[in-house]
């Protein structure tokens, strides 16, 4: 199941915030969670990168944003040495997994579960 809440589900939460913005639902808790798994910055970077071709979506986010958020969008979009999505849902993913690695412990999500044992997962000899 498809969920924002998930952190391996960053195609869906970038999906998710895409639609939210062009139909002007962004004052939800569900929206406001896309951009706080861990990996807003990589949010904001597919979202602008598929707002340069999609005119409905970058109307929307400039209708949306304070001249100043916008410059922040467009800096934040900018320090990406790449804005392909898979570029940037690996990079979602090794943040996740930084952050797992400092808790010791894996969660729930996909991205978790297909990963190779680690220290964590190790029992000692």
């Amino acid at each position: 199941m498809l969920r924002v809440t998930d952190p391996a589900q960053f195609r869906y939460r970038v999906a998710y915030a895409a639609r939210c913005l062009m139909h002007g639902r962004t004052h939800t808790r569900t929206f406001d969670t896309c951009f706080e798994m861990g990996d807003g910055a990589e949010v904001v970077a597919a979202l602008m990168h598929r707002a340069a071709r999609n005119p409905r979506l970058l109307h929307a986010i400039h209708q949306w944003l304070t001249p100043d958020g916008l410059r922040q969008w467009q800096d934040t979009a900018a320090a990406f040495p790449s804005l392909a999505l898979r570029d940037l849902e690996a990079t979602a993913r090794q943040k996740h997994w930084t952050w797992v690695d400092r808790q010791a412990r894996p969660c729930s999500c996909a991205w978790c579960q297909r990963r190779s044992p680690t220290a964590w997962e190790v029992s000692p000899s």
